[in-house]
């Protein structure tokens, strides 16, 4: 198994010298230098979002701005999180590194603390001198936000959208402010946010203006700061994390009128295949809310309820982010300014009966990434497997800096040019470690799953997306599929290696 690695190893580098050059070569062949026109990037969060939008082909979502964004620059088909997991999800895109490399798999604790000599993609600008501002989730909290080595301004806003802050009715205001002086009053041990849960519903169709909710405070901050770069003529890396579609559901109702409730598809599958490891899959979070099922199916007006308050906060968040890309062309920054827009995971809309993303399923693991190059010719459309990890060297080579050591991401510019992605698989985990821990492998066809506990195999899964792309067989024990079967999990053990090489 040694040599399996060794040469999985050396075989990797080369190719990562091999498509460094031939991307160069592609690049100067076709008269487009890599960073010709980049001066500054903007760099867009969204959370929970999936592949829902009308670029990856959805017939009946409002994403106008997003599409924009899409058909001006180059979305990727196959893009997928290291963990569908807030906290260790951003701060493996940020860092460029995996999961298992940063000692990451929730959300309790800092990377930083874990990591302190790693460099975020955001420190690396600042220390090549831009100014690096954010606003909004970009790390997962604000304890892990206000990271001083990554920001120009320390006292950048957070806004973390508490649950005070997020809802408008006013017995849900009342009920949240008596439980958080219950909570108080219980003591530090107690989750003000986690006992709060039950005393609202997931979701709220508001009567109040964009710019008085937090997201239209940081699509405001965002522009806000455009017109001061291009007043200060500073480069930047500007980074706005905005925190809808996650829950709660809550947007104006201007959004929640964009769609016709009855008229909504459904989830395709309701239905977690047989043989398959349902640990994890249980809607834990949604489930706290007041009014959800404890257990069991979700009814089915519940869930109609919910799928629209989902795609209502899309429209909402899509309406912000326009905002502020209609303010970088009206300064003048589109023509040098990179810009890039990431969901940390996908989610779940009662998917195999699931309303959240703490598992391996496609819609899960999959979210949306987009690139906007200025005065570079793109493909358009990537297809293929891409790692979030990825993002950190592209950006990277796009504007023409180093990548620092430690980064285990591979640049994706070639694929910018091809139309292909630079890999053949992306890798994704989740779980405890010390417990149940989860990996997958996704090729372009394939997923294959594998739950482990001390090392030792539990559990597998095999899907195969061109015969069943609503997951509804586990393909593990058939005989046509024992091959493959093999050649996944040889990837999965190189990918492991790859993963823990840098502790």
């Amino acid at each position: 198994m040694y040599l399996v690695y060794h040469y999985a190893g050396l075989i990797r580098r080369a190719a990562r010298i091999a498509g460094a050059m031939l991307a160069l070569f592609v690049a100067i062949w076709s008269g487009t230098s890599l960073q010709a026109g980049v001066r500054n990037v903007l760099f867009i969060a969204v959370d929970d979002l999936r592949c829902e939008l009308g670029a990856y082909g959805s017939s009946f979502i409002k994403t106008p701005n997003l599409d924009r964004l899409a058909a001006e620059g180059t979305f990727f088909k196959q893009s997928y999180c290291q963990i569908p997991l807030c906290g260790p999800s951003r701060a493996s895109l940020m860092t460029g590194r995996y999961p298992e490399t940063l000692k990451m798999f929730d959300n309790s604790r800092s990377w930083r603390d874990r990591n302190p000599d790693a460099v975020s993609l955001a420190q690396h600008f600042k220390n090549h001198g831009y100014s690096s501002i954010a606003a909004g989730k970009i790390y997962h909290n604000g304890l892990l936000h206000l990271d001083d080595a990554s920001w120009s301004d320390p006292n950048i806003p957070f806004w973390a959208n508490s649950l005070r802050e997020d809802y408008r009715n006013q017995d849900s205001l009342i009920t949240l402010a008596e439980m958080e002086e219950k909570v108080v009053k219980a003591g530090a041990s107690h989750d003000i946010h986690m006992e709060s849960l039950p005393v609202v519903p997931p979701y709220e169709n508001q009567q109040v203006a964009d710019e008085e909710t937090t997201d239209g405070r940081i699509a405001q901050f965002g522009m806000e700061q455009l017109q001061r770069f291009r007043d200060s003529g500073e480069p930047f890396f500007l980074a706005l994390g905005f925190h809808k579609p996650h829950l709660s559901f809550n947007a104006p109702e201007k959004y929640w009128d964009l769609y016709d409730r009855d008229a909504l598809p459904s989830a395709p599958n309701l239905n977690v295949p047989e043989e398959y490891f349902k640990q994890y899959y249980n809607s834990w979070y949604i489930r706290q809310f007041k009014n959800m099922p404890k257990e069991g199916p979700f009814p089915k007006e519940t869930a109609k309820t919910l799928r629209h308050a989902y795609f209502a906060c899309v429209s909402f968040v899509d309406a912000q982010i326009g905002k502020v890309l209609d303010e970088l062309k009206r300064l003048g920054l589109d023509n040098d300014t990179l810009v890039v827009l990431w969901g940390d995971h996908g989610y779940l809309l009662n998917d195999h009966g699931v309303f959240g993303k703490h598992n391996h399923f496609e819609q899960a693991l999959r979210a949306p990434l987009i690139v906007s190059v200025p005065k570079m010719k793109q493909a358009g459309v990537v297809s293929g497997p891409v790692e979030f990890i990825d993002i950190y060297p592209t950006v990277c080579e796009l504007v023409g800096m180093p990548i620092p050591d430690g980064v285990q991401g591979r640049s994706q510019v070639k694929a910018l040019l091809s139309g292909d992605s630079v890999r053949n698989a992306a890798y994704s985990v989740y779980g405890n470690p010390n417990g149940v821990f989860s990996r997958s492998i996704r090729t372009k066809q394939y997923r294959y799953i594998e739950w482990v506990r001390n090392g030792r195999r539990e559990h597998q899964a095999l899907f195969d997306y061109q015969t069943d792309p609503q997951e509804t067989r586990n393909l593990i024990d058939e005989v046509p599929y024992e091959q493959t079967v093999k050649v996944l999990e040889n990837e999965i053990l190189v990918r492991v290696h790859e993963a823990v090489a840098q502790e």
